[in-house]
């Protein structure tokens, strides 16, 4: 039973896939049907049993003592609207490499994890379509040494270049809710799903006793956050820097992202002024259009160094050209923290969320002297 009813929705998440690809500008408006008592079963097991307990205090084998019953009473409550998603629990973490510093992490409770799984697994075949390959924290078939590899290709297609390092602090606490339901606008229009969607953003967050609620921001440790995150830097950063920045360069470039721990652009070679140009691009990138506030302040030339062409990956990890993914050492991505992300170090701030403004291309054009 179980086997059939993996199948069962690796169909239905295929035609998903498939309408999503061959409709890229389709709104979709019927989507919450797909997930019913099989689906929801399937998001159950899906969901670690061995995380921590949320606001409510219940654990897996609390919820599994009467599993088909709470799944039914959960399936009713998404559907009628009246599921009411509970605070997220917040505790911080340290930071590797940061000795003071700490990282907040959400906690869920389990069964608001079940129901974000399940929509996951209903707005992730859709989505896998729209994405670039540029993209590669977080998305299923993916790991953290892609784009590794993907950078050593680049560079030694190239013969080297400039490579310019960026990432966004604090990004998960700061996305414009208003421009993430924008952006979800363009591809789910279902009532049920986005309803769901505003629930967990506006479910608040629980604090040493005391529940606050944000204006903004997606709490790290829901199941759903990433792929909200992935969502917004898709529109902001890389079809931007795809359709907008690419063309207008003198010579090859490439984009190379791992989720909101850094957005790393990679210039192709040129001369000082090549990789200012697009460093003055990045920094126009704004907070909003009329705030006048850069996303990217502490970003400068010191962010852009050159590349060299090098015969091994292992000379490329001495070379120390990898801020986007953190110091790392070989085989440290194996592990994670409650929130599934690996150990990051970010190496120029930033603050608020990404929308680009109009100015985001000034000094980025054929005058710029931006060369390859």
């Amino acid at each position: 039973m179980r086997t059939l009813g993996r199948e069962i929705i690796s169909t239905r998440q295929e035609k998903l896939a498939k309408l999503a690809q061959i409709e890229p500008r389709l709104e979709l408006t019927t989507l919450a049907h797909h997930i019913d008592e099989v689906w929801l079963r399937e998001a159950y097991r899906r969901t670690r049993k061995d995380g921590a307990v949320g606001v409510d205090g219940v654990t897996a084998a609390q919820y599994e003592a009467d599993l088909e019953a709470n799944l039914a009473s959960l399936l009713e409550r998404f559907k009628s609207g009246r599921y009411r998603a509970p605070a997220v629990r917040r505790v911080h973490i340290p930071k590797p490499g940061k000795a003071k510093k700490t990282r907040p992490i959400g906690i869920p409770t389990l069964e608001d994890k079940v129901l974000q799984r399940a929509v996951l697994m209903v707005l992730e075949p859709v989505y896998e379509q729209d994405f670039l390959d540029c993209s590669y924290g977080f998305r299923r078939g993916r790991s953290a040494h892609q784009p590794l590899d993907a950078l050593w290709r680049g560079l030694m297609e190239m013969g080297g270049g400039w490579i310019i390092d960026l990432d966004i602090q604090s990004f998960f606490d700061d996305v414009d809710w208003g421009h993430l339901r924008r952006f979800l606008d363009r591809r789910v229009r279902d009532g049920v799903i986005r309803r769901a969607i505003g629930k967990w953003l506006n479910a608040g967050v629980m604090e040493s006793g005391e529940v606050s609620h944000p204006d903004r921001g997606t709490p790290q440790g829901g199941v759903v956050s990433p792929l909200l995150s992935n969502l917004y830097l898709h529109d902001v950063l890389d079809v931007w820097f795809e359709h907008e920045v690419k063309p207008r360069l003198r010579g090859r470039a490439f984009e190379i992202r791992f989720a909101d721990r850094g957005a790393g652009l990679r210039a192709g070679r040129g001369c000082d002024a090549g990789a200012g140009g697009i460093v003055e691009a990045i920094r126009q990138i704004r907070f909003a259009p009329a705030s006048g506030e850069d996303l990217f302040g502490g970003l400068s030339q010191s962010t852009a160094r050159r590349g060299r062409r090098l015969a091994t990956r292992a000379q490329l990890w001495s070379a120390g050209v990898y801020p986007l993914l953190g110091a790392l050492q070989e085989g440290a991505l194996g592990g994670a923290t409650q929130d599934g992300q690996g150990s990051f170090h970010p190496c120029v701030t930033g603050s608020r969320s990404l929308v680009p403004s109009a100015s985001s291309l000034a000094g980025v054009g054929p005058a710029s002297g931006i060369a390859s």
